[in-house]
């Protein structure tokens, strides 16, 4: 399994590294191995990475481990992780410096972990899949001919238990993808969107912040991540929600590039909810209320409908209205309302 997970990784980068044979142009894809990971961890993690526009790039993270239990990165035995980063820094003026020095990371992860649980006289491994939310902070260079170097330290939530799990390393890797300049006017256009659910937070102490990318002029695609602050007065009884999104959008102008994906809009999405049901309050003696329930993990997918409004100097208003069917009970539904606030960029 180790030869042939190497042999892999190998013949990827070589073929990066082929590809690289192109006229002097704006490369937005990168390649890269962690090299601490694969040494020290037996876990062997190769990243690809695509630069947006010159302060945005997303990405996904793949991870295998090649030993035995006792051996592998943090008992995980398999991690798949989309993540996005929004850079600081970056030379503005130089196209092969975009997405560069230092960044903010926000990741999701979906992983198979090995588990410790001692026994008497003896230590028992058991997997389990899981998924979680993290971020990272980390800075990246850009060296001469493409190649990439970045260290990255975050930490992540694991849904199943509580515990938390690393994400770091210091990855080499080569950046490549030539387009013509021309081509790159594109990646000047305000395609990005992040937004505050502003009701939530005032009424329901609940936090929802959302990312949303531009595809073309009636669509986009998006994600938002939730929780509570304040268990007493939670949204709905969920402390946590990340709901990825799709968005048709009609009856705006499409003249206008500053226009594109807005006004109203039908919304299809999904969900993965923590929640506590069987909900029940008891008060001690100076009359404060506590809250009681059975936490649990819940997904399902759910419909919206709403208006986007845009205003001249890119601010973002919009409402919508929906509602979610959840598939682990019968008969519980999730609410999908809010009013944002937000920016294009």
């Amino acid at each position: 399994m180790k030869r042939i997970v190497i042999i892999f990784y190998v013949l990827l980068l070589g073929g990066v590294l082929i590809a690289q044979k192109q006229e002097k142009s704006f490369s937005k894809n990168e390649v890269k191995f962690n090299i601490p990971y694969a040494i020290w961890g037996a876990f062997p993690e190769l990243s690809y990475e695509r630069i947006l526009q010159e302060n945005l790039s997303l990405g996904v993270s793949l991870g295998i481990s090649v030993e035995d239990k006792e051996k592998e990165y943090e008992w995980m035995k398999f991690q798949f992780t989309p993540y996005a980063r929004w850079f600081w820094s970056g030379s503005s003026s130089s196209e092969r410096k975009f997405a560069s020095r230092f960044f903010l990371e926000a990741n999701a992860s979906v992983f198979c972990r090995s588990e410790n649980e001692a026994y008497i006289g003896a230590d028992i491994y058991d997997d389990y899949w899981s998924g979680g939310v993290g971020l990272g902070v980390g800075w990246k260079w850009i060296m001469g001919n493409n190649w990439v170097s970045e260290v990255l330290l975050g930490m992540g939530k694991d849904f199943s238990n509580s515990k938390l799990y690393p994400r770091l390393g210091f990855s080499i890797g080569k950046r490549f993808g030539g387009e013509n300049v021309k081509e790159n006017a594109a990646l000047l256009l305000k395609k990005n969107e992040l937004k505050l659910n502003a009701p939530l937070l005032i009424f329901s102490k609940f936090t929802e912040i959302s990312y949303e990318r531009i595809i073309r002029n009636d669509f986009s695609v998006g994600a938002s991540v939730g929780f509570s602050i304040e268990s007493e007065t939670s949204y709905d009884n969920i402390d946590f929600m990340f709901a990825p999104y799709a968005r048709w959008f009609w009856g705006n102008n499409t003249k206008s590039v500053n226009k594109y994906a807005s006004g109203f809009f039908l919304e299809a999405n999904a969900s993965i909810l923590l929640e506590k049901k069987d909900v029940y309050y008891t008060f001690d003696g100076n009359g404060k209320r506590y809250k009681h329930g059975e936490d649990y993990t819940g997904v399902g997918i759910g419909v919206a409908i709403g208006w986007k409004t845009i205003t001249k100097n890119n601010w973002v208003g919009e409402v919508f209205l929906g509602l979610g069917k959840e598939f682990s009970t019968e008969t519980d539904g999730y609410p999908r309302v809010g009013i944002s606030i937000g920016k294009r960029f």
